[in-house]
């Protein structure tokens, strides 16, 4: 783990912005894109850059999880994890989850349809058919995308 980066102190960790969330709270997913529709927006703006790092602040509050520093340095906060008994392991899960979620989801693809006749590896349906509802390829690829 390594600190925040401390660009010239303009913002301590007590006053820095969340990525997201408000008042500790998740924001769905699907408010984001309904508040992009009326503001004229098409989509969603991208996630954060990988890779993401587990940052330490305050001894008093919990951990954060930070992208990638920009040119000055400053790395921004994705997200901040409560102080708690399972707090770094958290933060090492958020971490892990989404610097391997690309390679994951590239792997899975590239051996959906593996087989020599064109079916998945695991449910034996054809591409053409789709995977079962039960297929751990199928179900694993279902939930990587966006809703």
């Amino acid at each position: 783990m390594r600190r925040r980066p401390d660009p010239g102190n303009e913002q301590s960790f007590d006053d820095a912005p969340a990525a997201v969330g408000v008042d500790g709270l998740a924001v769905d997913p699907k408010a984001l894109r309904r508040l992009a529709e009326l503001e004229g927006r098409d989509e969603m703006s991208e996630h954060t850059p990988t890779p993401w790092e587990v940052a330490t602040g305050h001894p008093s509050r919990g951990l954060f999880v930070l992208g990638p520093p920009d040119e000055h340095g400053y790395a921004p906060q994705i997200c901040e994890v409560d102080k708690t008994e399972d707090m770094e392991a958290n933060a090492a899960f958020i971490v892990r989850a989404v610097n391997s979620h690309e390679a994951l989801v590239a792997a899975l693809e590239a051996v959906e349809w593996g087989s020599e006749d064109n079916s998945c590896l695991l449910c034996f349906r054809k591409s053409n058919e789709g995977h079962m509802a039960d297929c751990e390829i199928g179900t694993a690829l279902r939930a990587a995308e966006p809703d």
